[in-house]
């Protein structure tokens, strides 16, 4: 199996495979070296409002359409986290249900600090619904966040290069135990020292996990 190549059905297949020890796109040892986006498919600028903007809290609300279409550009090839952030006071619950990219069911909990974004933690590559928790007389912001997901788990010795130049970008590594929802991406994640633009292209070169290629499985509710 590839995590390089160019069909991935959102919602359709699942292509995780637990224990996964070899793929055709890395080496028996040595670093693996990938780019996050396909040509053509420039990583856009994170958004507190790329995916919901102003949304009702003033009871609880299930939601299934958004503003973004949850492309390569918009999500990263492997993911990218999300955002939220209230209007006012709320610590409601915020749980997010998709898709990673290899069609695995992610659900993830967020709780609002009021009017402080809180970062999401899982790269999801769509998002199926989003159900708030209610708080009256509040909206909240639903956004794309500035972690971008790994098509392997993350073991060890991170670099990243953005236009081909290393830089200083910032990994996760992979979690290692049993998912939750509100446990860190299983494979783990970087952020980049400059942020995508829609413009930027970026790579990273890593120490994947042999043993577990995929990590370990997504929490979904």
């Amino acid at each position: 199996m590839s995590a390089l190549g160019q069909y991935f059905p959102l919602g359709g297949v699942n292509m995780f495979i637990a224990n996964m020890k070899y793929a055709a796109d890395t080496m028996l040892s040595g670093k693996l070296t990938t780019p996050l986006q396909d040509p053509g498919n420039v990583i856009t600028t994170g958004s507190a409002t790329a995916i919901l903007s102003a949304q009702s809290i003033a009871s609880a609300v299930t939601v299934t359409t958004f503003l973004i279409g949850f492309t390569q550009s918009q999500m990263s090839k492997f993911g990218r986290s999300v955002t939220v952030v209230a209007s006012g006071a709320a610590t409601s619950t915020v749980t997010v249900n998709g898709f990673d990219y290899l069609g695995q069911a992610v659900t993830e909990v967020l709780t609002l600090n009021g009017t402080t974004p809180v970062l999401g933690l899982k790269c999801f590559r769509k998002i199926t619904s989003i159900v708030f928790g209610a708080t009256g007389g509040t909206t909240v912001n639903v956004g794309t966040g500035t972690k971008l997901g790994l098509p392997y788990a993350y073991a060890d010795a991170g670099k990243d290069f953005v236009d081909g130049v290393v830089s200083t970008g910032a990994f996760t590594a992979q979690v290692l135990t049993a998912q939750t929802a509100t446990s860190s991406d299983p494979r783990g994640f970087v952020i980049p020292a400059s942020a995508p633009d829609g413009v930027k292209l970026y790579t990273v070169q890593y120490e994947p996990n042999r043993e577990a290629f995929y990590g370990l499985a997504h929490y979904a509710a």
